[in-house]
């Protein structure tokens, strides 16, 4: 059992310095007493504070809704690696020696000032960084490795029990373009409405995967991806899920 207390909050401030983000106000609206099997749904903007009564465990289920900053930090880091477009470098030939020597050029500052303001990433650059953002898994998931099968082994045996969806892994799509993982996968019409519809079911059965060939890019990319354990043979997860 254990006692939640929660209530919206508008504006929310945190305690500093601490590791988990306490509120440092917060003043409950509604009480509630989970029993072993109670589930407590939490909108956006409500504080919640849990107090065990008796030993318990509690498993907390977060849906991913990134912030402005959350995405744009990630987002800028890595155009900062790869920022596209030409690269001129600043140069101030002819120009006066400076009177003083630690003031920043005019000319320099207002060049500097020009390549950050015209600087635009282009729109298929976002896209596929938004698929691999939103698909990326936590950073304290891991993945077991699955048995080392080879493409023609990989597909006999999906040709007859199908395949899931490893339940750690994310899966997405916007049109021929998949997301697993974090990584990008361009695919064939076919292929590709294949993959979604695994992305949407999180399994295919072995009746659906029966137009699969043997010398497919797309079972290329189921092997890496069974041996990398993000998909497994049969129906592993529907089973879990009932």
């Amino acid at each position: 059992r254990r006692r939640w207390r929660i209530g919206p909050v508008a504006r929310p401030r945190f305690e500093p310095d601490l590791e988990l983000r306490i509120l440092a106000q917060f003043e409950p609206e509604q009480e509630w007493v989970l029993e072993p099997g109670d589930m407590l749904y939490l909108p956006p903007g409500w504080g919640h504070d849990g107090i065990a009564e008796g030993p318990c465990m509690t498993c907390s289920i977060g849906f991913r809704a990134p912030s402005r900053h959350e995405f744009l930090s990630a987002f800028l880091a890595e155009a900062a690696d790869s920022p596209g477009g030409t690269d001129p470098r600043f140069g101030d030939a002819g120009e006066p020696p400076a009177s003083s020597p630690a003031r920043i050029p005019d000319r320099l500052r207002l060049r500097l000032q020009q390549w950050a303001r015209d600087w635009r990433p282009d729109r298929s650059s976002i896209d596929e960084f938004i698929g691999r953002f939103l698909s990326e898994p936590k950073q304290n998931v891991w993945f077991d490795p699955g048995e080392r099968l080879d493409a023609r082994q990989l597909l006999g045996r999906i040709l007859k029990n199908g395949l899931t969806l490893d339940r750690r892994s994310r899966m997405l799509w916007r049109g021929k373009r998949i997301f697993i993982n974090g990584e990008p996968f361009h695919f064939s019409s076919a292929d590709a409405r294949l993959m979604r519809r695994l992305a949407d079911e999180r399994h295919l059965d072995a009746n659906r995967l029966a137009s699969l060939a043997s010398d497919s890019p797309l079972l290329d990319c189921l092997t890496a991806w069974q041996q990398a354990g993000w998909i497994r043979i049969g129906a592993h997860n529907r089973r879990a899920r009932r």
